[in-house]
């Protein structure tokens, strides 16, 4: 919801971030709506002996399409969804979720401060200091001299 309410995310968020959205509360919403409203109004549906075997089927290549042929149209439009979701991940803010921040703790700290106590611009910066010295095989920082004759 953080997405579409709040303005600044709004503008740094893509297309795809919404196409992303979208199919989760889709999928989301078909499901809450299986389990709560199609299992009080017809009956409880026992996914667990068509929509799991063929799911496992599925993951090893041998899928039996008889299994679904019986399932409820919400939750088979449930399940092309989610394959949705799956495979628009890779493309979207999504990805982050198969990534891990192993290496996050032993990463040096970020400094944010400037390096001479007071704030200059990166454009004053760069006219006040001469990169042109190297002291020990590493660059050294020297304030360069301005002019204040006009001549």
């Amino acid at each position: 919801m953080r997405r579409i309410v709040n303005p600044r995310v709004r503008r740094n968020s893509t297309p795809s971030d919404f196409v992303a959205l979208g199919l989760l509360f889709l999928v989301i919403a078909l499901g809450a709506s299986q389990t709560v409203i199609s299992n009080n109004v017809f009956g409880p549906y026992e996914y667990r002996l068509t929509v799991g075997p063929w799911i496992r089927g599925l993951i090893f290549f041998h899928p039996d399409m008889q299994l679904m042929t019986h399932v409820p149209l919400l939750l088979q439009i449930h399940i092309i969804l989610s394959f949705a979701l799956f495979a628009v991940s890779p493309f979207t803010r999504l990805v982050h979720v198969w990534s891990a921040p192993i290496r996050y703790p032993s990463r040096a700290p970020i400094q944010y401060r400037s390096r001479f106590g007071t704030f200059t611009s990166p454009k004053s910066r760069r006219a006040n200091f001469d990169l042109s010295e190297r002291v020990n095989g590493s660059e050294s920082y020297q304030v360069a001299s301005r002019r204040t004759d006009m001549d």
